[in-house]
């Protein structure tokens, strides 16, 4: 499932922050930013975790990519 894949009614809970070295995932944000980012000379993924009607959308080192169910899983049940 990407992030345009959401069910409706989902809310974004992922609040505004400029200042993290990665571009922002908000509401306001989201759609603007890219599926990928560099920080610090590492490689990042947009993902995203659904809990019950929340989802939290966040960014993941890429090298996690073929764990990101875990991650995923991880995340919502935090």
């Amino acid at each position: 499932m990407g992030a345009d894949d959401l069910p409706v009614g989902v809310v974004n809970v992922t609040g505004h922050d400029d200042d993290a070295g990665l571009p922002c995932l908000c509401k306001g944000c989201l759609p603007h930013a890219a599926r990928t980012a560099e920080a610090s000379g590492m490689q990042f993924q947009r993902s995203f975790a659904v809990a019950g009607t929340r989802v939290l959308h966040f960014w993941m080192l890429a090298e996690l990519a073929q764990d990101q169910h875990h991650v995923r899983a991880s995340v919502a049940a935090a």
